[in-house]
This record gives C-alpha cells, sequence and structure tokens, in this order.
C-alpha cells in the first residue's frame, strides 16, 4: 500500500513537472513541485490544472464555436454606427482571424483616403490581407512602401513580402529581404523561413547550412531562452532532417 502511495506521488509530481514545463509556467513552481512533491503538486494542480481546464478551456471551446461570428457582427454595428479608423482596424482584425479576407480588404481600402494613410499599422494589415488572399503584386505594392519601417524586419508581414516577392518572379528582391532579416541570435522564425525559401529555389546545401547555423545558436542559449523558442527550434530540426 505505501509503495502504492509513493507510485501515485510519482506519477501526479511528474504530470505537473510536464504540464509546467509545456504551459512555460514561472521556477517556483518547479520548485514547489520538486522540492514539496505532495503539497506542491496539489497547489498546483488545483490552481494551474483543474481551474484552467475546467473554467478556461471549456470558455474557450465555446468561444470559438459560437463567439467569432458573434464578435464580428458586433463589429459591423459599431462600424455603421462609428466609422472610425480604429473601430475598421479591429473589424479587419476579425476578419483576418476568420479567413474573410476580401472582407478585410473591402474593410482596410477606404482608409487609405484618409490622414493616416500611411500609417504603418494600416499597410501592414493590408499587406497582410492580401496575402493571404494570395494577390501577391498588392502584397509588394504594401511592402515597399514599408521598407524604411524601423521594425518591419522583425515582423511577419516582412515574410510575407518577400515570399510575394518570390512568388512575383522578383527573385534577386526576395532574396535581399530574406537577407535582410538574417541577424545573427535574433528573428528565427524569420531565418527559418528563408531556410525554406533556399530550398525552394533549390539551394537545398545552404539551406541546410542555415539551419545548422539556427540550431548552433539555439545551443549557446540559456535555459529560459531556449523554453521561451522551443516551438520555432523544434520546426527547425524538423526542416533539417527533411532537407538532409
Amino acid at each position: 500500500m505505501i509503495r502504492l502511495g509513493f507510485f501515485l506521488l510519482f506519477l501526479l509530481q511528474g504530470f505537473c513537472l510536464f504540464h509546467a514545463f509545456k504551459k512555460d509556467k514561472d521556477l517556483k513552481w518547479f520548485a514547489a513541485i520538486i522540492f514539496l512533491p505532495f503539497m506542491g503538486s496539489m497547489l498546483y494542480l488545483y490552481f494551474h490544472v483543474l481551474n484552467e481546464t475546467s473554467v478556461e478551456e471549456i470558455t474557450e471551446n465555446i468561444k470559438q464555436t459560437i463567439e467569432p461570428e458573434y464578435k464580428i457582427e458586433q463589429f459591423e454595428k459599431e462600424v455603421e454606427i462609428s466609422d472610425t479608423y480604429s473601430n475598421k482596424l479591429k473589424l479587419a482584425d476579425l476578419y483576418i482571424e476568420n479567413q474573410r479576407y476580401e472582407e478585410a480588404i473591402k474593410t482596410l481600402d477606404p482608409c487609405l483616403d484618409g490622414i493616416n494613410c500611411d500609417s504603418p499599422e494600416l499597410l501592414k494589415k493590408l499587406l497582410k490581407a492580401h496575402y493571404l488572399n494570395e494577390n501577391y503584386a498588392a502584397t509588394v505594392k504594401y511592402g515597399k512602401q514599408l521598407e524604411s519601417e524601423k521594425y518591419f524586419n522583425r515582423s511577419d508581414e516582412k515574410i510575407a513580402y518577400a515570399w510575394a516577392l518570390h512568388y512575383t518572379g522578383k527573385e534577386a528582391a526576395a532574396e535581399a529581404a530574406f537577407q535582410s532579416m538574417d541577424t545573427t541570435f535574433s528573428n528565427y522564425k524569420q531565418r527559418y523561413e528563408f531556410a525554406i525559401y533556399l530550398d525552394e529555389i533549390k539551394r537545398t546545401d545552404e539551406a541546410i547550412e542555415k539551419t545548422t547555423e539556427l540550431l548552433d545558436e539555439y545551443d549557446q542559449m540559456d535555459f529560459h531562452e531556449k523554453r521561451m523558442k522551443k516551438d520555432v527550434f523544434k520546426a527547425i530540426r524538423s526542416l533539417k532532417r527533411e532537407l538532409e
């Protein structure tokens, strides 16, 4: 009986540690679970498993099935009542989240005639909507307007711009766009896409070199940094295996 109790405690502790690692919880919870196996595990279970799972996950499932259309309808009414720049951007975001790209573009286009016509926020949303709608010429148009924007190189929209250049046959410009994001010890998602691009244009050896370079950088990170970036590096490892 005692052995069974220890075994069950071991399982509970292991589950809590795995859950805490997966959910990227604070280090204090790891210490509590390890050094106070029963009490720490029970407290973790109460605050981060039972409460979150029973309330947040159920709520999230309800939202996913009901709320998107409801939210859109509410914001559509809001825009009808108050046709402001801010409201249009929020509505466009909802359209994009729900893959209604043409409606997002129609919502954003009138903003180009206002005082915010050259706003990076507006141009990024238009670029994203056109890219997802596979209108690559328009994606390139807005990308060119954003090239001097301070944080463009760190954005997902810059990745879309680089791919759109590729899809429209502007190969030198596409490679230059990817290379501009290739900054050591940063921009890992962008550089991962660069490796995919290199393979796409039949430069697979260079793509493998790029994934190797990224994984070497990962090996030099501390534990916290590795946890923060584990998802993108999981994708990089998978890509390297496919390329080799």
